[in-house]
């Protein structure tokens, strides 16, 4: 693996172009198609073909091995996948009557996208970023945190998109959306550890926005739009967010410092 600092940027520069190019390509085909048909159509596209470019650059750059996809069945501490499953699993049976409220061809098509947004984001974000910072810091001994922050940092900026993307999204609330990635970022990237698979990461990250990202279906159910974001009205709103945010932090620089760190090193420094 040569030169890490430069793969990270070019590649970072390639998803924002290709982030920028689906949003016209979205706004184009919304003239024809409902909101959610045109995220479908927009994801198979330009999503599909960002996975398929990421798994090439998997491929080059040695790291199949890394992300346990020689052994895809295989999870070092698959008890990490418990509180997830049931916390994620709970919201998504809270949430029957909206998932069966709408028409099924709308609820698959949410599916099919929130599946490719966790394969694209994890692939991306923990399989590629993420080794190539643990490369660029040369294995030192808070590598691993400093490669969590920074892959989790870009993985929130990434959202500043869509002040652009999205319409009635302000920078306030753009901003929001950023400190949430950064932090779940982190813990994905615990748990990527901890496991030794992305396919962990890339389950519950699905999972999580089919449980938790509802808002275009509650629009389809509902007919109107829902209000984004809330406003504040002094700190001590904030602070219930604020120890969530903390505690998914917490949890996840645990999962990294209890993982096998050296198998992760063996296996970036054997790579040709």
């Amino acid at each position: 693996m040569k030169k890490p600092g430069v793969i990270i940027i070019l590649y970072i520069i390639a998803i924002v172009f290709y982030l920028f190019l689906g949003s016209f390509f979205k706004d184009f085909i919304s003239q024809y198609f409902s909101k959610i048909e045109a995220s479908f159509f927009t994801s198979l596209i330009f999503k599909s073909s960002l996975i398929f470019i990421s798994f090439l650059l998997l491929k080059k750059l040695n790291l199949f091995n890394f992300n346990g996809l020689n052994k895809p069945f295989k999870f070092a501490h698959p008890t990490a996948l418990i509180i997830p499953v049931l916390i994620i699993g709970s919201t998504i049976i809270g949430k029957i009557d909206l998932y069966s409220g709408v028409d099924f061809s709308y609820l698959l098509m949410f599916l099919f996208g929130v599946i490719l947004t966790g394969i694209f984001e994890e692939v991306a974000m923990r399989g590629i970023l993420l080794p190539l910072f643990l490369k660029l810091f040369n294995f030192k001994k808070k590598s691993f945190y400093l490669a969590a922050i920074f892959s989790s940092l870009i993985f929130g900026l990434l959202h500043y998109m869509n002040v652009y993307r999205k319409e009635d999204y302000g920078f306030d609330v753009a901003t929001s959306q950023v400190i949430a990635a950064f932090c779940i970022g982190i813990y994905f990237c615990g748990l990527f550890f901890r496991t030794g698979n992305i396919f962990s990461s890339i389950l519950i990250h699905a999972a999580f926005n089919f449980g938790f990202g509802t808002t275009s279906l509650e629009e389809i159910k509902n007919g109107y739009k829902q209000p984004i974001g809330r406003e504040i009205d002094s700190f001590i709103d904030l602070i219930p967010t604020l120890i969530i945010y903390l505690a998914i932090i917490t949890i996840g620089l645990l999962m990294i410092k209890f993982s096998d760190k050296n198998s992760f090193v063996k296996k970036l420094t054997t790579s040709k």
